[in-house]
C-alpha cells in the first residue's frame, strides 16, 4: 500500500509543471522542482518499504508507517522548494545578463499586428499621465494649466478635437490639433492617433469627450483623457472648464446662439412645414427611428454616423427644399442644429429644429410609419 501511494506521487508530481506555458521562465524551474520532488518521494517510499520489512517484528501499525512516510516526504518537498528558489534566482540573473548584452537601452517597439503597434516601453508617461492616475478619465483644468505652461506641451500631447466642423467655427484651441469627428472615430478613423502619447479629447461639456476617451482606452489607447467640465465648464457643479480657466483659446467664449439658448419651431410651424412637403430629417437614434417616425422622414443620426454616411444621405435629398428637423432629446436636437447650419450654408431653407417630447407626443398625432 505504501509503495503504491509513493508511486502515484511520483507519477503525478511532474504534471502541474506541464500546465505552465512554455514562454514562462517559471516553467523550467517548476518542472525541476516537480521532478526532484517525485524522485525524493519515491526514494523515501522505497526506503520506508525496506525498513518496514527489516523491522517487521516491531509492532508498528500501518497508519504510523504511512504517517511517518508522509511527514518525511513533506520535509523533503520543502527542502526541494528552497533549492528550487535558489535555482530560479540564479536562472533569472543569468537571463537578465544575457538580455542586457543584446538589448542594452532602447528595445525596439514590439508589433502585434501591422496596424496597431504597442507603445515604446521607454515612453510610458507624458505631461498628463505623469500627473494623474491611470484610472482617471477626466483631467481637472488646474492640472491642465500646469501642462500648458510648458510652451512645447503639444510635442508630447495629441489634442483631439471630436466636434463637428460647424462647432469649430465658434472657437478652437490654437495649437496643432488632430480633428476627427465623434462619428468617424467610432467607425475606425484612428490611424493618425499615437499609442505612446497622451491624448486630450476636446468637446464642449466633456460628455462626448469622456465617451470617446473611454472608447479609445478599450481600443488600446491607454493614455486617453478628457477635460473635466469640457471647454465650457459646469456651473451647476462648480466645475471650471478650459475657457474659463484661461487656457489657450481662440474665438467666442460661449457656444453661440446657433446651438443653444434659442426657440425651437412651434408645433404649428412644424405642421405647416410638413404639410407643405418639407424634407423631414429625423435626428434620433436609429433604434428609435425604426420603432416609429413621421411618414416620409429620412433617418440622419449624425452623431453615430461617419462623414461618408452623412454625405451619402444628403446626396439623396432634393436640394434646397424646406427642411423640418425633428428631434426629441437634448443630444439629437443639438446635432439637429449642427446639420441645419451645414445645409443652410449649402442653400437650404432651414431655421431651427422642432423638438418633440421624448414619448413622441406630436409625432403620434401625425401620419406615421415604422421600419
Amino acid at each position: 500500500m505504501v509503495r503504491v501511494f509513493f508511486l502515484l506521487v511520483l507519477l503525478c508530481m511532474p504534471f502541474p509543471a506541464l500546465a505552465i506555458p512554455s514562454p514562462d521562465f517559471l516553467g523550467p524551474v517548476l518542472a525541476w522542482v516537480a521532478a526532484m520532488t517525485g524522485i525524493v518521494t519515491a526514494g523515501i517510499g522505497v526506503a520506508f518499504s525496506a525498513a518496514r520489512r527489516a523491522f517487521a517484528s516491531w509492532k508498528i501499525s500501518r497508519a504510523t508507517w504511512i504517517l511517518g512516510g508522509v511527514s518525511v516526504a513533506a520535509c523533503a518537498f520543502v527542502l526541494v522548494l528552497i533549492a528550487g528558489a535558489f535555482r530560479y534566482q540564479s536562472f533569472m540573473e543569468a537571463y537578465h545578463r544575457s538580455v542586457a548584452s543584446i538589448w542594452p537601452t532602447n528595445p525596439p517597439v514590439v508589433t502585434t499586428s501591422s496596424t496597431i503597434p504597442l507603445p515604446n516601453p521607454s515612453a510610458t508617461i507624458g505631461p498628463i499621465s505623469s500627473r494623474v492616475s491611470s484610472t482617471k478619465l477626466l483631467v481637472p483644468t488646474q492640472i491642465l494649466r500646469d501642462v500648458t505652461a510648458d510652451p512645447s506641451w503639444t510635442d508630447q500631447v495629441t489634442v483631439l478635437d471630436i466636434r463637428e466642423p460647424e462647432e469649430r467655427l465658434i472657437g478652437y484651441i490654437p495649437v496643432t490639433t488632430t480633428r476627427i469627428r465623434y462619428g468617424d472615430l467610432v467607425h475606425g478613423a484612428t490611424s493618425t492617433l499615437p499609442l505612446d502619447r497622451d491624448i486630450l479629447v476636446i468637446c464642449w461639456t466633456s460628455m462626448r469627450g469622456s465617451e470617446i476617451a473611454t472608447w479609445l482606452r478599450t481600443h488600446g489607447y491607454s493614455r486617453a483623457f478628457a477635460i473635466e467640465g469640457g471647454l465650457q465648464g459646469d456651473e451647476s457643479h462648480e466645475i471650471t472648464g478650459w475657457i474659463d480657466a484661461g487656457l489657450p483659446w481662440q474665438g467666442d467664449d460661449r457656444w453661440s446662439a446657433r446651438f443653444v439658448n434659442f426657440e425651437y419651431l412651434t408645433r404649428a410651424e412644424a405642421e405647416q412645414l410638413q404639410d407643405s412637403g418639407a424634407i423631414i430629417l429625423d435626428l434620433r437614434e436609429e433604434t428609435s427611428f425604426a420603432k416609429g417616425h413621421l411618414r416620409g422622414a429620412v433617418s440622419l443620426p449624425i452623431r453615430e454616423q461617419s462623414t461618408q454616411e452623412i454625405e451619402t444621405t444628403i446626396a439623396t435629398l432634393t436640394p434646397k427644399k424646406p427642411l423640418l428637423v425633428y428631434c426629441s432629446g437634448w443630444v439629437d436636437c443639438f446635432y439637429g442644429r449642427v446639420i441645419g447650419e451645414r445645409l443652410k450654408a449649402r442653400g437650404w431653407d432651414y431655421r431651427v429644429p422642432y423638438r418633440d417630447r421624448p414619448d413622441g407626443t406630436w409625432m403620434q398625432t401625425r401620419p406615421m410609419e415604422s421600419s
